[in-house]
């Protein structure tokens, strides 16, 4: 006679298996000794490197014992954040975060595995830059006490544990933070005391300004991919009061230098190997400010006689970048992604989200960077306004922890290229204005093709007419009778 269990034993086993593995996965890996340290994992390239043409990754088709297994990954995930779950772990509550914590831990164990990654992570970036060569970055060689940028980061970690907190990384007085948000007046007794009481400080940033080279080698990704955007500007901004007041006091050479070493400070943030896309956007940022305080403010208070255009210009350097800059500084971005971001998280075993389809989202992602990278490499100035740079990405052949990593990297990455591209014609018309200054014909707008809007009686430079120019917004320029 057969055994057969009764109707309230499979009940019973029913409810119970669940509570079986959430036991097993929520509660046992918090016992301590329970497993040892998993040994970071590798990545498995099925096919070659994608053709240079290709566009996308193509599509894996999802079975349906991949969905219902993504289905049940999501239960599992939702469960163990169930907040009436007894079980409740909270290592799912941020995607990827895993790594990032284990960097801060000061547990001998955890700071050996992140080395480990670490290295694996150097490793696998170097095999990615063969695969896609189209991506990879040349480092050079800089010794550490010639390294601006290198200064640059020792400065800002200083800065940032005195800061902890607070609004102006390097404590601007509450009215020329008022002033610096155009909602205030400039306070040039409150800069004059600041600036006395942080001479150090200045000191300090001055020599960072005055070097001639920057790298990222040898520097761990995590020190400079996450750059501090505020305390840069507040350092560049430093410096420009310091030109303002020497303009206030009639000192043109000292109005220049300082307005020359912020120039120089700025152009560190693209002087490294890799830069990011955030870094460019410092460098512009410090570029217009730095434009619009000579021409409104310094050109028109200093005497009568004591500007030459020339040196202003040099000083100023409003070069127009040709695209290929563009390019450096995509490559930038998916290197720091990739090191930071992505493969950390596929190599970290102990990561709870890990992405178990590395390969495929690796190369889904390094796809539309190398055809923005072409594009603009073999662009030319008067390419600018129709060089395109959208790196709209297909993930929908991923599995559902690729396709999370891979949306939220790819979230605003489109269209970067639309603030370059409006930097680049605010410096082709600041070096139109430079040529009126110094009595030239006005010149046509380089990258259009266009002529400028120039009114003699009120000496004031204005973009081309049109909607393009409009959608710009690029502010119109005084130039003074000097």
């Amino acid at each position: 006679m057969k055994y057969r269990p009764s109707r309230n034993f499979v009940y019973l086993m029913v409810a119970l298996c669940p509570l079986t593995v959430a036991l097993y996965f929520g509660l046992m890996p918090e016992l301590p000794g329970f497993e040892a340290r998993a040994i970071p994992g590798e990545i498995a390239f099925s096919s070659a490197t994608p053709p240079a043409g290709q566009k996308k990754v193509a599509k894996r088709t999802a079975t349906k014992s991949v969905r219902a297994e993504e289905w049940m990954e999501e239960g599992y995930e939702n469960f163990m954040k169930w907040d009436n779950n007894p079980w409740k772990s909270d290592r799912h509550s941020s995607f990827g975060g895993h790594y990032l914590q284990l960097l801060s831990s000061k547990d001998p164990k955890d700071q050996a595995y992140c080395r480990e990654i670490g290295r694996q992570v150097e490793a696998w970036y170097r095999k990615l830059m063969l695969r896609y060569p189209e991506l990879a970055v040349e480092m050079r060689t800089v010794p550490d006490e010639e390294n601006a940028f290198l200064k640059w980061l020792e400065l800002s970690a200083r800065v940032k544990e005195e800061r902890k907190g607070q609004l102006s990384m390097l404590g601007f007085p509450p009215s020329l933070e008022h002033h610096l948000m155009s909602d205030g007046p400039w306070d040039p007794d409150a800069a004059t005391t600041w600036l006395a009481q942080n001479q150090s400080r200045m000191d300090e940033i001055h020599a960072i300004a005055g070097m001639t080279d920057a790298s990222v080698n040898g520097i761990a990704v995590e020190r400079w991919t996450d750059v501090p955007v505020r305390l840069a500007l507040d350092c560049a901004r430093s410096l420009m009061f310091e030109a303002r007041l020497a303009a206030e006091q009639g000192d043109p050479a000292a109005a220049l230098e300082s307005i020359r070493a912020a120039k120089n400070f700025s152009d560190h943030f693209m002087r490294v190997e890799s830069p990011t896309l955030w870094s460019q956007t410092i460098q512009m940022i410090i570029q217009r400010d730095l434009t619009d305080l000579t021409f409104n403010c310094l050109l028109q208070t200093l005497p009568a006689g004591s500007v030459e255009a020339d040196a202003w210009q040099t000083a100023l350097n409003p070069a127009i970048a040709p695209p290929s800059e563009f390019a450096r500084s995509m490559k930038g971005e998916w290197g720091s992604m990739i090191r930071y971001w992505v493969l950390p998280i596929i190599l970290d075993t102990e990561e709870p989200d890990r992405v178990t389809d590395g390969a495929e989202l690796l190369d889904t992602q390094a796809i539309p960077y190398r055809r923005v990278v072409r594009t603009f490499e073999q662009g030319e100035l008067t390419d600018i306004p129709n060089l395109d740079d959208s790196l709209a990405v297909d993930f929908s052949h991923l599995s559902r922890n690729g396709r999370k990593l891979g949306e939220i990297l790819s979230t605003g990455a489109d269209h970067w290229s639309e603030s370059w591209k409006r930097a680049q014609s605010g410096h082709a018309m600041t070096l139109a204005a430079f040529a009126v200054m110094k009595g030239q014909p006005v010149p046509k707008d380089p990258i259009y093709g266009k002529e400028y809007t120039w009114d003699p009686t009120t000496r004031v430079l204005s973009m081309p007419s049109g909607e393009d120019f409009e959608r710009m917004k690029i502010k119109p320029i005084t130039i003074p009778r000097h």
